[in-house]
C-alpha cells in the first residue's frame, strides 16, 4: 500500500496491540445480504467509500525506540475485493480465521457471495474498525446514503486524545482511566489453539431477577458478575480487572465515522 500521514495510536489501539504485540491482531465482521443491490453496483462503490473513511485504509508502522507503533493511513488503493462462490457462512468463518498483519495492509477485506443468498462479508482488523464502522460501510456500500460525507477521521480523533492528556485538567483522570482497561488479558493457556467445548446450564430468568433485585442491582450486573468469578477461577487470580465495553460514538460528530472508537471501560 502506498504510504502516506502517520499518527500516533489511540487508546483503543494501544489496549488491542498490547493484547497481541507479536501476532495477528483481532478481527471483527459484519455480514448483511445484498438486497436489491447487485455485485457490480458494490464494486463501483468500494473505492468511493473507503476514500471517505481514512480507516479502513490504515496499517501500521513500528519506529525505532517506540514501544508502540505508529498508524499510517494510506493512499486509496489497492483494495482487498473479490467476488466469490460459495455459502455465505462458510465463506464467513474463512475470512475470520484469515490472519491480517498490522504492518502490511490492507487490513479490511472485502468479500461478495454469489450463491443461493448473495451476501457482502466485510472482515477487518480490529486495529481499524468496530462492529459500529462495518456497519456503518455495509451500508454505503449497498447503496444507502453516506451518514457524513465529510466524516471525522480516526486519526484526528487519536490526535485529539493525545491533546486532552497533554494540556491536563478535567478529562485526563477519566482518560488515564480508560487506560486500565489496556491491562492484556489473562491468559487462558490451557486452552491452547482448540476451541473449548462449554456446555450449557440452563438458568431460570426468575431466579436471576430474584437475586438481582435482592442485591439492588440490575440482571445485568449480576451476568457480568457471575463471569468475573469464573474467569477468575479459571485464571487463579485474586483480583480480577473487568471491563464492559461502551461504543464511545456518544458525540453526534461521530455518528457516521469508522475507526476502532469502541472500548472497555474498567469497572
Amino acid at each position: 500500500m502506498a504510504g502516506g500521514s502517520v499518527f500516533q495510536l489511540s487508546m483503543q489501539q494501544e489496549r488491542l496491540w498490547a493484547t497481541e504485540p507479536d501476532g495477528p491482531s483481532p478481527v471483527v465482521q459484519h455480514t448483511a445480504p445484498l438486497g436489491t443491490a447487485s455485485v457490480d453496483s458494490v464494486l463501483v462503490a468500494v473505492p468511493g467509500a473507503l476514500e471517505r473513511h481514512e480507516a479502513f485504509r490504515t496499517s501500521f508502522s513500528r519506529v525505532t525506540g517506540m514501544s508502540l507503533p505508529l498508524q499510517e493511513v494510506n493512499d486509496p488503493g489497492p483494495d482487498d475485493v473479490a467476488v466469490v462462490d460459495g455459502d455465505a457462512g462458510s465463506v464467513a468463518q474463512e475470512q475470520r480465521r484469515a490472519p491480517f498483519d498490522p504492518l502490511e495492509g490492507p487490513l479490511l477485506r472485502i468479500r461478495l457471495v454469489n450463491g443461493a443468498e448473495p451476501a457482502l462479508i466485510l472482515t477487518a482488523s480490529a486495529l481499524v474498525a468496530d462492529l459500529a464502522s462495518l456497519a456503518l460501510l455495509a451500508g454505503e456500500l449497498l447503496g444507502g446514503t453516506p451518514v457524513d460525507k465529510e466524516p471525522v477521521q480516526y486519526a484526528d480523533y487519536a490526535a485529539w486524545q493525545a491533546e486532552q492528556l497533554e494540556e491536563g485538567g478535567e478529562g485526563v483522570l477519566w482518560w488515564e482511566n480508560c487506560r486500565l482497561a489496556g491491562t492484556p488479558a489473562p491468559a487462558l493457556g490451557f486452552l491452547g489453539d482448540a476451541e473449548p467445548e462449554l456446555a450449557a446450564v440452563p438458568v431460570a430468568p426468575a431466579a436471576v431477577e430474584a437475586l438481582a433485585a435482592a442485591a439492588g442491582t440490575s440482571v445485568d450486573s449480576v451476568w457480568l458478575a457471575a463471569w468475573a468469578a469464573v474467569v477468575a477461577r479459571l485464571v487463579l487470580a485474586d483480583e480480577l480487572l473487568v471491563g464492559v465495553e461502551d461504543p464511545g460514538r456518544a458525540s453526534e460528530e461521530l455518528a457516521g465515522a469508522s475507526g476502532p472508537f469502541a472500548r472497555l471501560l474498567a469497572v
